[in-house]
């Protein structure tokens, strides 16, 4: 089996010269084609992206060489090797044209402002596309809140006095949150210089922001579980086209996966793209999980569920799958603007119920209901969406092991195999859930760290919560929530479409 490139690497650091032929194999053709795209004629007759992705190679070897580099994962060291390739890019751009400017996205730590016409403008691949967004999501994080909108009102391209008066402050402090923002792109560049050109005073971690987060019993409250024994995947059948689709925005992320709105150029329709992460596509059992719920969605024709277009891949080897675009927030969403009604709840709940109903009927459990899987469609209707977690009835192609799913919704099945198996009545657990956010405006489990959380599930009896009612609550809704919420799944409703009949009959 092939080695990793975090193997590799780590074979090369203990001087292996056989794996740096192999490093050097595996990425050079892909790292040369990147420089070439991102130079105009002009300047390609004068630069050789060649001779470009050898320097960085040479760069890179000499500080792996010296142990300077920690990779968590194989993807990291690609995104690794084209900031080295674009930071040589920059340089050779220097030498010839006496500026350093932009190369496409990248910003040169000389001038963050400028762009230089000697590069190609061009439309970004979809790989380019949503590593753009990686890079735009790091910057947006870090900014506080008025800097963001700040950047944001820029990027749509507002004038400065434009963003002024939006803003309601001066044009001298959008200035300044403009420079601020360039900054830590510069300050990010320059580190970065300093880690590749320079003796290190520490070790450069190339770990995207996802890879970055604690232990299990460290994580946030509502972190996403994944397991990691699925089988790799073999030769998958993926034909839709990745250049038929043109992203448009960010509309969610993931654990895994990001979703864009984007143009089916062939055809014109507005669809949703949910890409595979970067960092995750030499991951088996990720990649796996992927393809599976693309499968499985399409094996579900249910106007509650969100239907699935199929499956492609990108040159780089990167998953997509196509879906219809519900054109509306998540509960989620909904519910941190303002706590719902109790009959809007009970509406949603009960058009969940049947949705997840049908799923159950052909052998499907979702396993991750949760608000932010819960979409609202502009006639009000919900839309449930993010079988990625989902396990099969019938089947144990897709199925997972361990705990998977997100902890503040999760059974307690889903916890430890002593409370029953999973089951569709795991999936009325997690409608119960999602129901008692709607209406106290908090999952029934709540903490800091994860761990605190499974405990709790556990751990607390169902009529411990009915004080977290407000006590405007019907009784009878508050008992069939409860319900939902028993430790037991057979003091549960026997089914999603018995929990729906319950709702309805409220109304």
């Amino acid at each position: 089996m092939d080695l990793t490139s975090a193997e590799l690497l780590e074979q090369f650091e203990n001087g292996d010269q056989r794996a740096a032929d192999e490093l050097f194999a595996r990425y050079v053709e892909r790292l040369t084609r990147l420089a070439r795209t991102r130079l105009s004629p002009k300047l390609s007759s004068r630069i050789d992206p060649e001779d470009v992705v050898h320097s960085a190679y040479r760069s890179f070897f000499v500080a792996a060489g010296q142990g300077r580099f920690s990779l968590e994962r194989s993807g990291d060291l690609w995104r690794l090797l084209v900031r080295i390739t674009l930071h040589k890019l920059y340089r050779s751009a220097a030498h010839h044209t006496a500026e350093m400017r932009s190369v496409d996205r990248e910003q040169s730590p000389g001038d963050a402002n400028a762009i230089d016409t000697q590069f190609t403008v061009r439309e970004p691949t979809p790989d380019e596309a949503v590593a753009l967004a990686d890079e735009m999501e790091w910057l947006f994080a870090e900014l506080p809140p008025l800097g963001r909108r700040v950047l944001e009102l820029r990027l749509q391209g507002e004038t400065l006095a434009e963003i002024a008066a939006e803003i309601e402050h001066s044009e001298r402090t959008v200035r300044r949150m403009l420079t601020q923002a360039r900054e830590r792109m510069t300050r990010r560049q320059r580190e970065f210089d300093d880690e590749t050109a320079e003796p290190p005073a520490r070790r450069l971690h190339t770990v995207d922001h996802e890879l970055q987060k604690a232990p299990l019993s460290n994580e946030p409250a509502q972190q996403t579980l994944r397991d990691e024994n699925a089988k790799p995947c073999g030769d998958v059948d993926a034909p839709l086209l990745y250049g038929d689709y043109l992203l448009q925005r960010l509309l969610g992320s993931g654990g895994v996966g990001k979703v864009y709105r984007a143009v089916h150029q062939p055809t014109a329709a507005t669809v949703a793209v949910k890409y595979l992460k970067k960092q995750f596509v030499q991951t088996p059992s990720i990649v796996e999980r992927f393809i599976a719920e693309a499968r499985i969605v399409a094996g579900l024709e249910h106007t509650g569920i969100v239907a699935t277009q199929g499956l492609g891949r990108t040159p780089h080897g990167r998953f997509f799958f196509v879906m219809d675009l519900v054109d509306g927030p998540n509960l989620e969403t909904v519910t941190s603007a303002a706590r719902p009604q109790s009959l809007d709840a009970t509406r949603w709940i009960a058009q969940a119920a049947l949705a997840i109903d049908h799923a159950h009927q052909h052998g499907v459990i979702h396993c991750d209901l949760k608000p932010s899987n819960l979409l609202l469609a502009p006639d009000g209707c919900i839309r449930v969406v993010d079988f990625g977690f989902a396990r099969t009835l019938h089947t144990e192609a897709v199925n997972l092991r361990g705990m998977a799913g997100t902890a503040a919704y999760m059974a307690p099945e889903q916890i430890d195999s002593y409370w029953g198996n999973i089951s569709p009545r795991t999936d009325v657990y997690g409608l119960g859930a999602v129901l008692f956010h709607l209406l106290t405006g908090a999952p029934p489990a709540n903490g800091k760290r994860v761990a605190d959380i499974l405990a709790q599930i556990v751990r607390t009896r169902p009529h411990e919560l009915h004080d977290q009612f407000p006590i405007t609550t019907d009784a009878t809704l508050r008992a069939i929530c409860l319900r939902c919420l028993q430790k037991s799944p057979a003091d549960r409703y026997a089914s999603a479409a018995a929990l729906a009949r319950a709702l309805q009959d409220l109304r």
